[in-house]
């Protein structure tokens, strides 16, 4: 039918879309955190954990303007293993329990080892974060 080819159309346009748009800033990785540690130990890379939530203003707009942004998403992939940890589910909660993570968004950085490298907290421009990233490196 007309209307099914025309919403297959569009559904194809969008993924596309979106795949472009994922490549320009940083890939986070789909898993769990066990492996993200596990994944950053086997190539030798920094974890670079983004504390959010669903009702995270804050961190939504660092989703829009500074994960997106293409210098940023150069550096992180290039140096890091990326995860979210949403707060919106218990396994997030825990991990946040852990490093005891008290506000959104809080961005830390851990070794392969799961210890804390360093805390960011608050909104972070992309200029902002890249001044506190590559100090890491």
């Amino acid at each position: 039918t007309p209307i099914l080819k025309h919403l297959l159309y569009f559904f194809i346009l969008f993924c596309g879309l979106q795949l472009v748009h994922a490549g320009d800033g940083i890939a986070f990785t789909s898993t769990t955190f066990d492996h993200v540690v596990t994944k950053a130990k086997t190539q030798g890379k920094l974890v670079f954990l983004d504390f959010t939530a669903s009702w995270c203003m804050p961190c939504k707009q660092m989703d829009k303007e500074t994960f997106s942004n293409k210098m940023v998403g150069d550096l992180v992939n290039k140096h890091f293993i990326s995860f979210k940890v949403d707060n919106d589910y218990f396994w997030g909660m825990d991990i946040a329990e852990k490093y005891n993570v008290n506000a959104l968004p809080t961005l830390l950085v851990v070794d392969a080892d799961g210890n804390e490298v360093k805390r960011i907290t608050g909104f972070q421009s992309a200029e902002k974060l890249l001044s506190e990233l590559k100090p890491l490196l």
